[in-house]
């Protein structure tokens, strides 16, 4: 197989990536974790048949994405595994069919402003443990631009990672379709 599992792959601690075009990985095509004062500026990450960004761990501290485009991934557009001050600011995420950003460890001071959302879950992120308000005991599949759960298993939803601080403004979230009145 000649094609690349990941375009960036690693520890990441003081880094910049700016005017990069990652397309066509199998699993991601950033995937960092475990750093600190990192930036992000300018890359589109699209068409790959996994995620888009991964910032996996759970010591993403003081990470900023700025004017990144993160478009049609057959996974989430930008996952997160636990975070400490990570600014998600002026970036596009449509067309990723699981969602367009998701935070399955919580963390503190998460910031999404002046970002665009459109016609991502096309397929959603289905959870084997049901929603304690559903009342019921079958899968549950969640279809949305923003997924925050707390839980460490990506199959069940959970409080046990709560996240702190989230604060989403100047975003505009569109639908895939016109609703019906």
């Amino acid at each position: 197989n000649s094609v690349a599992k990941y375009g960036i792959l690693g520890v990441t601690n003081h880094t910049s990536f700016i005017d990069l075009l990652i397309q066509g990985t199998t699993v991601a095509g950033i995937r960092t974790g475990y750093g600190w004062c990192n930036y992000r500026e300018r890359i589109e990450v699209s068409y790959t048949s996994g995620d888009g960004i991964q910032l996996m761990d759970t010591n993403n501290n003081e990470t900023e994405l700025n004017s990144c485009k993160v478009f049609a991934n057959d996974g989430i557009g930008i996952r997160v595994n636990g975070y400490y001050a990570l600014k998600v600011v002026n970036c596009l995420m449509e067309f990723n069919k699981k969602t367009g950003f998701y935070s399955a460890i919580g963390g503190r001071g998460l910031h999404i402003d002046t970002c665009y959302f459109e016609s991502n879950s096309e397929d959603g992120i289905t959870f084997a443990q049901p929603l304690p308000y559903t009342g019921g005991t079958s899968d549950v599949n969640i279809q949305a631009d923003i997924i925050l759960n707390g839980s460490a298993s990506d199959t069940q939803t959970a409080r046990a990672y709560l996240n702190h601080g989230v604060t989403v403004s100047h975003s505009y979230p569109a639908a895939p379709y016109d609703p019906v009145l």
